[in-house]
């Protein structure tokens, strides 16, 4: 194992171009070479990936589990189920429509304003509409919403 001082701090088991990567074993202590990954190393490497990218999913899927086993009769029923995507698909709506702006390297601070507002005229129309039409009211609403503000700001520059 090389020994190194520096005038920060001694380090051990590093290379004269700095430490090693993690999951990976020094060719020798008399050459500081960095050798092959060591023998579990990669295979730990690609589960800490897989983990570190899924593990929202994989919450998910431990947590219906964990419900269908705990609850059987109530949680995995397709009413349960249709409560669910309901509930989740007004999130989904300010998730979608972050996306192409997060992309192009911009942040939106209006989603939240429009999502809302989208939201309560949506369930105004729908007390006195089908879903149908309720729905593509709302999502006008908010597009004539999106563009008077986007003219203002536009204006305002």
């Amino acid at each position: 194992m090389t020994v190194r001082k520096s005038a920060t701090a001694t380090t051990e088991g590093d290379s004269p171009e700095g430490p090693a990567p993690l999951g990976t074993a020094l060719a020798g202590p008399e050459n500081g070479q960095r050798g092959a990954p060591a023998a579990g190393g990669r295979v730990r490497s690609v589960a800490l990936t897989i983990v570190s990218r899924y593990w929202l999913v994989l919450f998910l899927v431990i947590e219906v589990v964990t419900f269908s086993l705990m609850r059987r009769d109530t949680f995995m029923t397709s009413a349960n189920l249709h409560a669910i995507l309901l509930l989740q698909a007004v999130p989904l709506t300010a998730a979608l429509a972050l996306t192409l702006p997060l992309i192009v390297g911009e942040f939106d601070l209006t989603v939240g304003v429009v999502t809302t507002g989208s939201a309560v005229v949506i369930a105004g129309m729908m007390r006195r509409l089908p879903t149908g039409p309720g729905h593509c009211g709302g999502s006008a609403g908010g597009e004539v919403r999106r563009y008077v503000e986007g003219l203002l700001t536009a204006r305002s520059k």
